[in-house]
């Protein structure tokens, strides 16, 4: 265990050389992520830490400048480039980028800053991104009005208002649709929603939602094809039982919608290199 413990903070100095780590805090840090594994299995939960996220989380939390100085760089530094899908706007990126910092870092009302819950628990700068992504589409809405069949980007983004092959189909059916999807998209779990959101509205890869899921980025593939397949299959189900007997009707929206459908999720499902 006292291997463990050197090698990591060893590691956590190395990844802050510009911060002065106070070693009592980011050690009980620590101590509260492995308080509930057994002696036998410590050093190795020690090990697994990431005791460098935690570490620069104990200092921040400790008000530390030049920790909050490393902060704003390592996490906020290119946060333009993050919310480049939601705002080009440098007055918007300063705004999100102030909230993120009172999010995390401004004590709440039981004196504890929220960084020390945050860190640990998947990669910290993959989860300061999906933090600031959320703050400014939240800021957006807060701006604007949205029809309520708009009100969910996933839905926006699967169905757009230009998209041709929708436009050729009369108001009605476009609206059963929407209705389909809408209905489907309920019906997710929550980590489909926001695993969903994160890739196809938030514009985060594969491998940034596993990091921020703490998890591969294969097991996070498997979680998307999973969401499409399940909303896929819903939003087909939920446009048959809005149609009821017309058989006709029925098979010539399923073809239409199913090939939208397949030319969204391949999007969807599109990581790059």
């Amino acid at each position: 265990m006292e291997v463990a413990l050197a090698e990591q903070w060893a590691r956590a100095v190395a990844a802050w050389p510009s911060v002065t780590l106070p070693f009592d805090e980011v050690v009980a840090l620590w101590a509260a992520r492995v308080q509930e594994v057994e002696p036998a299995g410590l050093a190795d939960a020690i090990a697994a830490l990431r005791a460098a996220d935690l570490a620069i989380a104990a200092a921040c939390a400790a008000g530390d400048p030049a920790a909050l100085r490393a902060f704003d760089a390592t996490y906020l530094g290119n946060l333009r480039a993050v919310l480049a899908r939601v705002t080009t706007s440098a007055a918007e990126v300063a705004e999100v980028a102030q909230i993120v910092r009172e999010k995390l870092l401004v004590p709440g009302a039981a004196g504890r800053a929220r960084i020390l819950d945050t860190a640990g628990h998947g990669d910290l700068g993959g989860l300061v991104r999906v933090i600031a992504i959320r703050t400014a589409l939240n800021l957006r809405r807060a701006e604007q009005r949205q029809d309520p069949l708009e009100d969910h980007a996933e839905l926006a983004t699967l169905a757009p208002e230009s998209d041709p092959e929708l436009a050729a189909i009369q108001a009605q059916h476009r609206a059963l649709i929407k209705a389909a999807l809408e209905a489907a998209l309920a019906g997710l779990e929550p980590r489909q929603r926001s695993v969903l959101r994160m890739h196809l509205v938030e514009g985060l890869t594969i491998d940034e939602i596993g990091r921020a899921h703490d998890v591969h980025r294969a097991t996070a593939a498997r979680w998307l094809e999973h969401v499409r397949d399940e909303l896929r299959a819903a939003t087909l189900r939920g446009l048959r039982a809005r149609l009821g007997g017309d058989a006709d009707g029925v098979a010539s929206l399923i073809r239409v919608l199913d090939s939208r459908l397949q030319v969204s999720f391949q999007r969807l499902l599109a990581t790059g290199p």
